[in-house]
């Protein structure tokens, strides 16, 4: 069992692709005037030690290695529908060293571009630090303590652009009948580097736009022989300085069950869904300015992991996206297949 528990921790924390997550643009849906370009961002697999059986007081470093293609059928997540392949490659450097015996320091520096051939200004290029502390307070219950940065860099232009600042809290239970439960607390700050607000009457302000994101979180799992089942909730509020109908302040409901099934040592699956509840509290629809706009969206991620030597796995991944909104302009669908190969090392 515990053989079984480090394979899927392995396929959990290392090789897992959220293939459509929000960030930036996302939420800038639509914009008036003028429209707004959407940009998804695919978030690729984080790195996370694994123990090995080595001395507690041993200094560890790994690093992963991806390089992941596909196709996107809608780019922009809007009802033009343009689709583009994309090519993604990704690094991350993490190094682990034990304090003591029940503490253990994390630092870790991410990298990752994502480029598309027909769809220049969704490109990105991205780079991380991260630092924190996980302390196992008894021989059931760990937390974990940690700051970030990122920088989003929108290769068309420099609007788009942003710092995000992030400060994160989880604690993790062990429960009877390999079971588990975790609440985490994260918040966030994004500053963007040129994009200037919009007063109340929709003038353009000088002012530099800031978002403020406030989450909490909540998962429980459950360990089978072959199988870890798991389910997720999760509620963030975003908080804005844009004045123009307080156009990026909302709550946000996510929650969802994934499911990970091992078929044998080298073969492993991961789906998952997901639904979001987004309601804006001031935003009005272009159609009726006395309804606030409301979105609700489906993800649906099913994928493949083989495991072709202990450090190389390729993996083959397809997730569908569909927002219905009181909003047209918001209601889209979109899918995208990608096949990735990941090295660490």
């Amino acid at each position: 069992m515990n053989r079984i528990r480090k394979m899927i921790t392995v396929i959990m924390g290392l090789f897992l692709i959220p293939a459509l997550c929000i960030s930036g643009g996302m939420d800038d849906k639509k914009e008036i005037p003028p429209v707004k370009k959407k940009t998804v961002v695919r978030v690729p697999p984080s790195s996370k030690s694994v123990s090995s059986g080595q001395s507690a007081a041993k200094k560890k470093v790994q690093f992963l290695l991806g390089q992941s293609v596909g196709y996107d059928n809608n780019v922009y997540l809007d009802s033009r529908r343009h689709d583009d392949a994309f090519f993604q490659t990704f690094f991350k450097a993490t190094y682990s060293n034990p304090i003591n015996k029940k503490t253990k320091g994390i630092l870790s520096y991410e990298l990752m571009s994502l480029l598309y051939p027909d769809s220049a200004d969704a490109n990105l290029f991205k780079n991380g630090i991260y630092g924190g502390f996980e302390d196992k307070l008894t021989d059931k219950v760990t937390l974990y303590k940690g700051i970030g940065i990122d920088y989003y860099d929108y290769s068309a232009g420099g609007s788009d652009d942003f710092l995000d600042y992030k400060a994160k809290i989880k604690l993790k239970h062990a429960l009877p009948n390999k079971m588990y439960h975790a609440v985490r607390y994260e918040f966030l700050f994004r500053d963007y580097s040129e994009r200037r607000i919009r007063t109340i009457t929709g003038a353009t302000s000088t002012k530099k736009r800031e978002d403020t994101r406030y989450t909490a979180g909540y998962e429980l799992g459950k360990y089978f022989k072959k199988d870890l089942l798991k389910g997720d909730f999760q509620y963030y509020y975003n908080d804005s300085n844009e004045t123009y109908l307080k156009y990026y302040t909302y709550d946000s409901v996510l929650a969802g069950p994934s499911w990970t099934h091992l078929f044998n040592d080298k073969l492993f699956s991961y789906m998952s869904f997901l639904r979001e509840w987004r309601d804006y509290r001031t935003r009005t629809i272009s159609q009726n300015a006395g309804f606030k706009e409301w979105d609700r969206t489906y993800i649906i991620t099913t994928a493949l992991y083989y495991n072709l030597r202990k450090d190389l796995t390729l993996n083959l991944n397809y997730t569908y996206r569909e927002n219905w909104s009181n909003e047209p302009t918001s209601t889209y669908s979109g899918s995208l297949i990608s096949t990735g190969l990941f090295y660490k090392f």
